[in-house]
């Protein structure tokens, strides 16, 4: 027998991912809800499930219930397997080279997310709930941050692309205005830094180049 609950649209809130909507809606795999057919149009301007912009609509399908039979003589032992969301660091020198091998505390909602030091390439990633919103990172004798996991918005976005120019060091501001002065300065030094004709303009394969340098 299977019981069928209704389930509303999701209007997408700051921090939020598909991995975090769909534990608050019981779903073990984000998949089921990104991946169903009202979602399509929003798969089409969003490629990056983990990177949504507050005011999205994620449409939520239904949940089915589903139920086993199992003797009722002896203990029974059912697994669910939960899809696990993974946070993904690199630290980079002033010059965009790996810091290798460097002692790393990373904290998410309070709890310690090893490893505790990063790899070749100066990689870290840490197996995280998929609710978690904040974290910490301190880099020892470097550097320390907070983190807002959910937090970037797409890169067609400008309050994407300035986040992302930040992240990277060049120190875009924080800015609605793509003629904000600082703001394309900080593009010029990023496509001069790219081999990008210098614009100026955070153009389509400005942003491309973005999201690889900057990882997502």
């Amino acid at each position: 027998m299977e019981q069928v609950k209704l389930m509303p649209n999701h209007t997408v809130v700051q921090g939020e991912t598909i991995s975090s909507i769909a534990e608050t809606y019981g779903f073990s795999k984000w998949e089921t809800i990104w991946n169903h057919g009202n979602n399509a149009a929003l798969r089409e301007v969003r490629p990056n499930p983990h990177v949504l912009l507050p005011g999205d609509v994620v449409f939520v399908p239904d949940k089915v219930e589903k139920s086993e039979d199992a003797p009722t003589a002896k203990y029974n032992v059912f697994k669910v397997k939960l899809a696990k969301l993974k946070l993904n660091l690199q630290f980079q020198d002033i010059n965009a080279k790996p810091i290798a091998g460097a002692a790393v505390t990373i904290a998410v909602e309070g709890a310690a997310a090893p490893p505790p030091t990063t790899d070749g390439d100066g990689k870290t990633q840490s197996v995280i709930k998929r609710s978690s919103r904040n974290g910490t990172f301190v880099l020892t004798g470097v550097a320390e941050a907070q983190l807002l996991i959910g937090s970037l918005d797409p890169v067609e976005e400008i309050s994407g692309q300035t986040a992302r120019l930040n992240n990277l060091g060049y120190e875009a501001g924080d800015t609605t205005d793509p003629k904000d002065e600082k703001f394309r300065s900080a593009v010029e030094e990023f496509q001069c830094d790219n081999k990008i004709k210098v614009t100026g303009t955070c153009d389509a394969t400005t942003r491309t180049k973005l999201v690889t340098v900057h990882g997502c």
